[in-house]
């Protein structure tokens, strides 16, 4: 599918920007809008400021895929935004780079291997079935409060070997404290050290503590008394480093803090996003349910077994993350001058690439902003380009999660379609995105639980 023409021209253009701060006032003021204005009134390049800090929003797909891949070995995470979540994260496989990041990333791959993924596939139904047995026919729940819940647990099961059911409501806490905080902090540009006693600084000290006693008390379960299993933290507590010390108690607690975020908050987003569009979507929830019925058939419970075949669901899933990309932008920085797009971007520049832009852009979707999971049912068309969709980002720092997560949501989802259908409160305005550090609903997402058979 044909892009934009770059022409060579000695100066792109760029939106109008305030003499000291840049474009941040109209990034933080308006996200999503302002980076759709950017891309449709100033094209596939587009230099932005940030204060002091010289970025690039780049638009096409084969801009992002040399950043993201071809010349990945020229960028690293963008210290713009993690210097924001250094306490949170610390150096764990999200923030970590180079040697440290490749151990971390080699000790922790053979967790997320197709077989060990299908083990898994048992305590993700058995973690959704205690979610659908409390619910009531009739009755009205909060989508993404349910969902953050349902995968914080799955993970706690499937990564940690545990059951998080007391802890829930304070790791809950602590994660919407600490998002909130930190995409305060992203939008004002400006960086306060931690040790300032602000009123924002102690909010986001306290997440940092919350988050602190949530992997302490994890450890402590599982080290009294050890007992060796196939989860995540249990080869991570047997591994030894290069001079055969187990590993760092820090790093462990960073890991830990790094997988009960990434491992539950977009998976939860994913789900919540899914229900929503098919609850406004009847035509193709029903197709949703009559696959289910029919994978199943006579089985009260859907497995591994069934993920092949449940094509339309995953249809569901990929389009609704399309719409609604739990990571609706990504950063990068260049550690040298590279050029990209044909222009040359000195070191040190911030390169935004955004799924919320890409995923809606007309010369790659046919009718972007419409829900339609059927477009998914073809396969990949050949036409478009690779980083037209883009949900777990690229590259060699593609998430490690995403085969984990993709069989997590489908199983998630036909085990409550096997029993439910949710629907919308009518009339009901729709639901508006919230960008943070991810793509949240702005508010509840309410719907209503109707009961399909006993």
């Amino acid at each position: 599918m044909a892009g934009r023409t770059e022409v060579a021209q000695p100066k792109l253009s760029g939106p109008k920007r305030n003499l000291v701060l840049g474009h941040l006032p109209a990034f933080a003021a308006d996200m999503l809008g302002f980076l759709r204005r950017c891309a449709d009134e100033h094209g596939d390049i587009v230099p932005l400021r940030f204060g002091l800090a010289r970025a690039v929003l780049f638009n096409h797909p084969d801009q992002i895929e040399e950043v993201l891949l071809t010349r990945h070995q020229d960028f690293v995470r963008y210290r713009f935004f993690w210097r924001h979540v250094t306490k949170i994260f610390g150096n764990g496989l999200l923030t970590s780079t180079g040697e440290t990041w490749r151990l971390q990333h080699a000790l922790m791959a053979p967790a997320f291997r197709a077989d060990r993924l299908a083990a898994s596939a048992e305590d993700i139904v058995a973690c959704a079935e205690q979610l659908s047995e409390r619910w009531q026919d009739g009755a009205e729940c909060d989508v993404r409060d349910q969902m953050t819940r349902l995968t914080l647990r799955i993970a706690a099961r499937v990564l940690f070997g545990l059951d998080l059911d007391d802890d829930a409501d304070g790791i809950t806490r602590a994660v919407d404290r600490g998002i909130a905080e930190v995409s305060d902090r992203f939008k004002r540009g400006l960086f306060l050290p931690d040790w300032l006693p602000t009123a924002g600084n102690r909010r986001y000290m306290a997440a940092v503590r919350d988050f602190d006693d949530a992997a302490a008390a994890i450890l402590a379960k599982r080290q009294t008394p050890f007992q060796p299993g196939s989860d995540l933290l249990s080869a991570l507590l047997q591994s030894r480093d290069g001079r055969g010390q187990p590993i760092d108690r820090r790093l462990l607690r960073d890991q830990i803090v790094t997988l009960l975020l990434a491992g539950h908050e977009t998976t939860a987003l994913a789900l919540t996003w899914t229900l929503y569009l098919l609850s406004r979507h009847p035509e193709a929830a029903a197709r949703v349910e009559d696959e289910v019925d029919a994978v199943l058939g006579h089985e009260l419970r859907p497995g591994a077994g069934h993920l092949d075949r449940l094509r339309y669901l995953s249809c569901s899933v990929n389009e609704a993350m399309r719409l609604y990309p739990p990571v609706f932008l990504i950063g990068r920085e260049n550690v040298r001058d590279v050029e990209i797009g044909r222009r040359l971007l000195p070191a040190g520049t911030i390169c935004l690439l955004s799924q919320w832009v890409v995923h809606r852009d007309p010369r790659f979707w046919r009718d972007p902003n419409s829900f339609k999971p059927e477009r998914w049912e073809a396969g990949t068309d050949p036409a478009r380009p690779r980083y037209a969709y883009f949900p777990f980002g690229g590259g060699p720092r593609i998430c490690i999660g995403r085969s984990f997560a993709m069989i997590e949501a489908v199983l998630v989802l036909a085990t409550l379609f096997r029993r439910f259908r949710l629907v919308a409160s009518w009339p009901a305005p729709p639901v508006e995105p919230c960008p943070s550090i991810t793509l949240r609903p702005a508010g509840a997402v309410r719907l209503v639980v109707s009961r399909r058979r006993s």
